[in-house]
């Protein structure tokens, strides 16, 4: 919430402002952003921002259910080795795109201020270590534009994730080389003529001329680094005589959050459970829709909500259909995330969770439920005034509300884990 992505855009949007006035060019600005709802709040908060400074130009951006889409493809059907992109492969991309705006910006056909893609359009990698055809062509398609710099956002992913389920995010920095090298080899062509780009400052640096390359600069932002880990990012993103720019940690310092760790168990799990086994043969008799077979998280979860409900009097605790207050609810596998919605709102109907993670659970389930939880919305007669899902839920967004509770069940005993 410091604006520290907006910080990295304005040199971009102060361009527009003096291009309108016949003062340099307009610039624009690659964003690559983890996460689906993130990139939807970036998108629209850019675009609001350019009507009120009375801006044109186009933000685009792709989402990671279509990337992963891709993957699959690019897996199934590319032959081994270096993948060629051919301009049959360029002309064939979809309107709508990502890519051919981006293509079609270095055109000038496009006035495009900034595109938001995820690490894997940008710099998945086959398992033979070669781009994989969808981030080649996304590639491809960058170095025919000028892009004066390059945003990484949540950079902290990089560590936190590259090295698990989401390895493209490794691949960043050798992304970011692999457009420049392309970039330079089409300047070097007499077959390729683009847009005439002037030298800029970003990130603290003057930016190298067009004929050099690619983006000019790359500024990664994050508010979740650990101090030991600023040279491993650095070597990992192929930064070279990085600025870096560190806050005071004063200024993080919330007054208004109050940390306590309560053990459920005893009493309240074993009421938690009758209730649960309760609605589980209510609902084999066609009374009810509860959960079944309670697990062991789902019971720790209303157990914990009970309590804390009961003892901070929470607001969140109200049959008020006008209650504006939320919750969110922590598991730590998305596969724990449907049980323990389902759980919750069979104990506090009268509060209501709803998924956004787990398996069966598709985009637009997904987005209807996050929509019910944010408005204050009822599904299936109940409220949703608890969302559960894993760790990525909340990275970089800012709520339209007031968020008056954040449970995490069953936390990983190290405080450099995401969730805390």
């Amino acid at each position: 919430g410091d604006g520290k992505t907006l910080a990295a855009l304005a040199p971009a949007l102060a361009s527009r402002l003096a291009a309108q006035r016949g003062q340099g060019t307009s610039r624009r600005v690659l964003v690559v952003s983890p996460l689906n709802r993130l990139i939807t709040m970036q998108v629209d908060e850019l675009e609001e921002l350019l009507r009120k400074l009375g801006l044109g130009g186009t933000v685009v951006s792709s989402f990671i259910a279509s990337d992963r889409e891709f993957e699959e493809a690019d897996a199934a059907d590319e032959p081994e080795g270096p993948c060629e992109v051919s301009d049959d492969d360029l002309e064939a991309l979809p309107v709508g795109s990502v890519e051919r705006a981006i293509l079609d910006s270095g055109r000038g056909k496009c006035d495009l201020v900034a595109a938001v893609v995820t690490p894997e359009r940008l710099c998945s990698r086959r398992p033979d270590g070669e781009w994989t055809k969808s981030a080649a062509i996304t590639q491809a398609c960058c170095a025919r534009t000028t892009f004066d710099l390059v945003l990484v956002d949540e950079c902290h992913l990089i560590l936190d994730w590259g090295d698990g389920f989401r390895s493209a995010f490794l691949n960043i920095g050798a992304a970011c080389l692999a457009i420049s090298e392309l970039r330079a080899g089409l300047l070097a062509s007499a077959a390729y003529a683009p847009q005439p780009a002037d030298p800029t400052v970003a990130a603290g640096r003057v930016a190298e001329p067009p004929r050099a390359g690619g983006p000019t600069a790359v500024v990664a932002v994050t508010g979740t680094l650990r101090r030991s880990d600023y040279d491993t990012l650095i070597e990992t993103l192929g930064m070279r005589e990085p600025q870096l720019v560190v806050g005071d940690p004063e200024r993080f310092h919330r007054a208004n959050i109050n940390l306590q760790v309560m053990f459920a168990e005893g009493e309240e799990e074993r009421n938690m459970r009758e209730l649960l086994s309760e609605s589980e043969e209510a609902e084999a008799e066609g009374q009810s829709t509860g959960t079944s077979n309670p697990s062991a998280i789902a019971v720790s979860a209303c157990a914990a909500l009970a309590r804390f409900t009961r003892a901070q009097r929470l607001s969140l605790d109200t049959t008020d259909d006008a209650c504006d207050t939320r919750g969110i609810v922590y598991v730590t596998e998305a596969g724990d995330v449907a049980e323990v919605a389902a759980a919750l709102t069979c104990v506090f109907p009268h509060i209501g969770a709803v998924p956004y993670a787990g398996r069966g659970l598709n985009d637009r389930e997904r987005d209807a439920n996050y929509i019910a939880w944010e408005c204050g919305r009822k599904l299936s007669g109940h409220p949703a005034r608890l969302i559960v899902a894993t760790c990525a839920l909340g990275l970089g967004l800012n709520f339209a509300h007031e968020v008056e509770l954040v449970q995490h069940v069953r936390v990983r005993l190290t405080t450099s884990h995401p969730s805390h």
